[in-house]
């Protein structure tokens, strides 16, 4: 047998085309099949540190409480203090010691105001805390990106951190019965943690303890939202609230000005955002959900929140308003049941 005959009887090992076509084809049949789950599994962690993340913001305040004396106060405010030479700060800077931020905290002066010397705003600015951001909707530093000379950010053009969480209230306004809730009083309703008249001698706070201790919890810690996810769309991220940007209400957090109690506070008087997507909704319809003031997530369904006693739990989007009433109200005598 000669050379050429050898070879024409040797077996090729190799794929042919067809064979290759097919394992490649299989192979993408096998990668759509994984990707959903491997995408869920992602959410799944990104929504477990999340509940991480509010589980840290409960912590710090029970702590600020064991040190203080009372829950940290959602905001303080002059009573006048409808433009920003007035504003101080929100819970968000009297917590900062107590979420590994020390350092950020000592470049604040907590009875002066945020745009007030002995306080810098530029300084202010750079402050980020990680635990302060939501991964399923944004990671890295967020600061404020002032979109228009009427969006009301707290710390002015050199913006801020932002955050994806917020304290909670039941509301600022009459269009429901509102009994006191966790941070809403009958005479202060949305500044109630502590009042928003606040005691001041030339412009510097005499106090800023808060006027929530939990004993006043009559409800139960454990009964009772402390902080929850807030609803930020995609259309509004870093978007400040004022008259050209309306239904937005992300923005710097630490700093306290008009309007900008929605970047810290949201209220349980409105209906849960259904998503990254929700529309905002128009105000002057009763009860049809108020989106630049109310709490949502983007996590498929539910929407988070840790409660006063520091456990976190989830709430499903189409909870009913009464029972999101319930949550915040701490002193309405009525035990919810989530499950």
């Amino acid at each position: 047998m000669n050379f050429f005959d050898r070879r024409a009887t040797s077996k090729f090992t190799g794929f042919t085309l067809v064979e290759l076509l097919v394992v490649i084809a299989i192979i993408g049949v096998l990668v759509a099949l994984l990707l959903p789950a491997v995408q869920a599994a992602r959410e799944a962690a990104r929504r477990m540190q999340c509940a991480n993340n509010l589980k840290q913001l409960g912590l710090a305040a029970q702590n600020f409480h064991d040190t203080q004396g009372t829950l940290p106060p959602a905001y303080n405010m002059r009573h006048n203090g409808g433009n920003g030479a007035d504003g101080y700060f929100t819970w968000f800077a009297h917590i900062l010691p107590y979420v590994e931020q020390q350092s950020a905290s000592g470049q604040i002066n907590l009875k002066s105001g945020f745009a007030v010397a002995p306080n810098q705003v530029s300084a202010l600015a750079q402050i980020h805390v990680p635990s302060f951001f939501c991964p399923s909707r944004r990671r890295g530093p967020n600061n404020m990106k002032p979109t228009s000379a009427t969006g009301l950010v707290a710390l002015g053009l050199a913006g801020g951190t932002t955050s994806d969480y917020a304290a909670v209230g039941l509301g600022d306004d009459v269009r429901v019965p509102l009994p006191d809730g966790f941070i809403v009083s009958a005479t202060n309703r949305a500044e109630a943690m502590p009042p928003a008249l606040n005691p001041h001698v030339n412009n510097v706070l005499e106090s800023v303890a808060g006027s929530t201790r939990l004993k006043d919890i009559e409800d139960g810690t454990s009964n009772t939202a402390l902080i929850g996810e807030k609803h930020v769309s995609k259309p509004c991220l870093n978007v400040g609230v004022g008259t050209a940007d309306v239904g937005c209400a992300d923005g710097s957090v630490l700093g306290m000005r008009f309007y900008a109690q929605l970047h810290s506070v949201r209220y349980l008087e409105f209906p849960l955002a259904r998503g990254a997507q929700d529309a905002i909704a128009s105000i002057s319809a009763p009860n049809s959900g108020v989106h630049w003031a109310s709490f949502g997530s983007w996590h498929s369904g539910v929407c988070q929140f840790v409660f006063v006693d520091g456990s976190v739990r989830t709430v499903a989007n189409h909870t009913s308003l009464s029972t999101l009433w319930k949550l915040g109200d701490r002193r309405d005598g009525q035990a919810v049941n989530l499950d």
